[in-house]
């Protein structure tokens, strides 16, 4: 009897149902990413046009379940864009070079618009707070890319993200295909919480630039008095008290010299009349 002629019957079934599932999910992944480039070239254009865009665009209602029936080895390169927004009108030339390069190394470049209603809760669910962000989604994680806007390094990440990156680790509902992120770590959340203050201070003071001078010349004033302090508490006012230290230690001795010293006064004045 074989080894798997002793295991049960519904066990055999549930991994036979398992193994059907990811082969199938691995099947759709490839159908579903050939159909949006064919679209997509469809929709820009045949012909030298379309050959020169390598980055496949995808609607932001799709990119859920497009990520959860991606095989895990597969890096996918997700860039978040509006399209009114002149830093990603930069880096679109750039981005489809890196769609090229990536195409021979198991990475697939998607670029979302998600400047849309309908893109709320993807922003929301993947702290996407600006434009562009850029996601790199490997092994069950989500890494933001914040290095180089250059081909070679976008490759050397998508390589291996969690070399350069903290990742979200994130995991399928079976039932919808949506992701469900785990708890992040408490230095993912600072790194947020510091970038989001950068954020706003940048936006405040690209709207009210005498807010930087107000914020220049507070400092040099805390400084000044920080500098003021330091000599007050370690020049002045400490020589000041070890004085006062001093005094106290030898009140006696100096109460019976300042004696001494009246005597011999007094003694010489009588010896003067």
């Amino acid at each position: 009897m074989t080894k798997n002629a002793t295991r049960p019957a519904t066990t055999r079934s549930r991994d036979a149902t398992r193994r059907a599932t990811r082969a199938r999910r691995a099947m759709m992944t490839v159908a579903m990413t050939v159909a949006v480039a064919v679209m997509t070239r469809g929709a820009r254009g045949d012909g030298d046009e379309g050959a020169k865009r390598g980055a496949i665009e995808m609607r932001a209602d799709d990119l859920e379940d497009y990520l959860a029936r991606a095989p895990i080895e597969v890096t996918i390169a997700t860039k978040f864009y509006a399209p009114w927004c002149g830093h990603c009108k930069t880096l679109a030339p750039l981005w489809d070079d890196f769609a090229r390069r990536g195409a021979n190394e198991n990475i697939i470049a998607l670029s979302v618009d998600a400047s849309g209603a309908n893109a709320k809760a993807l922003n929301a669910k993947f702290n996407v707070q600006g434009f562009p962000t850029l996601f790199f989604f490997k092994g069950g994680a989500a890494y933001e890319y914040s290095g180089k806007r250059a081909v070679d390094d976008l490759v050397d990440f998508a390589r291996s993200p969690s070399k350069f990156a903290l990742g979200r680790a994130y995991a399928v509902d079976d039932a919808t295909n949506a992701l469900v992120f785990a708890k992040p770590p408490f230095r993912v959340l600072l790194r947020d919480v510091s970038r989001g203050i950068a954020r706003d201070y940048a936006r405040v003071v690209g709207k009210h630039p005498q807010l930087l001078v107000a914020v220049f010349v507070l400092g040099v004033w805390l400084g000044a008095c920080a500098v003021g302090a330091a000599f007050f508490f370690t020049g002045d006012y400490a020589a000041a008290k070890q004085w006062r230290e001093f005094i106290a230690r030898n009140a006696d001795a100096i109460r019976a010299a300042n004696a001494a010293a009246a005597a011999a006064d007094a003694s010489k004045g009588k010896k003067t009349n």
